[in-house]
């Protein structure tokens, strides 16, 4: 009782050690910090493999989004960036999300384009439009979570737990979406609330350093109490 099955465990690891070699592939210059942030999902993914009896492995599709973490979530959550540019920023993602042929204006953006390639290649925008459906789910709770930033407010004030089970529970629905490509109403149903459990679980861990940065979350609201 207790034990990981070792194939499972294997695959664990093998798993891993694929994202890290694609992302080194990817851009060489990627921190290990951001590969860490990135590879999270990855684990995540693969627990839903195991979850739903699927084989444990890596794909392009997985790389594809798991990587999107580092390149649109530190980009939006860095304070020396204008509102205007993330704006910007967000307003052509959601026509690439959308299947727009959008060319980047930098090797931010063309970066952040190419990983949804990665994703299309794997799933079929007229096969699996839940997937997409959702990808643009966690891309506005992505915008709604600026309202987090720079502006603090008291509990209620702001619907600021809406926005962690938006943000939280549609970012765990596209990993299970990655996992098997159609789910079942239970199976949505687990992903939206491990999702949220997961945001929950993130906003502690960062609770330093949004009330540093007056980012706003459950966690940085009540933590001063």
């Amino acid at each position: 009782l207790g034990i990981i099955n070792k194939s499972i465990k294997d695959d664990f690891f093998n798993s891993t050690k694929s994202f890290i070699r694609m992302a080194k592939e990817f851009d060489k210059n990627l921190s290990y910090i951001d590969i860490g942030q990135a590879m999270r999902n990855v684990w995540i993914v693969n627990i839903l493999q195991a979850v739903f009896g699927e084989k444990v492995q890596m794909s392009n599709a997985i790389f594809g989004y798991s990587m999107l973490y580092p390149y649109t979530d530190n980009y939006l959550d860095d304070t020396n960036i204008e509102d205007t540019e993330k704006e910007k920023f967000n307003y052509k993602l959601k026509k690439r999300l959308d299947g727009e042929h959008i060319e980047g204006d930098n090797s931010h953006e063309k970066s952040v384009y190419k990983l949804v390639s990665y994703i299309e290649e794997d799933y079929k925008r007229k096969d699996y439009d839940e997937l997409y459906n959702a990808l643009l789910s966690i891309h506005k709770g992505q915008i709604k979570s600026l309202k987090q930033q720079n502006a603090p407010s008291i509990p209620y004030e702001e619907d600021i737990l809406g926005i962690s089970i938006e943000k939280g529970g549609a970012s765990v629905l596209v990993d299970g979406f990655l996992t098997k490509g159609k789910l079942s109403k239970e199976e949505i149903s687990f992903c939206i609330f491990y999702g949220f459990l997961l945001q929950l679980a993130d906003d502690l861990q960062d609770v330093k350093i949004d009330i540093k940065n007056t980012h706003i979350t459950i966690m940085s609201q009540l933590a001063p109490k």
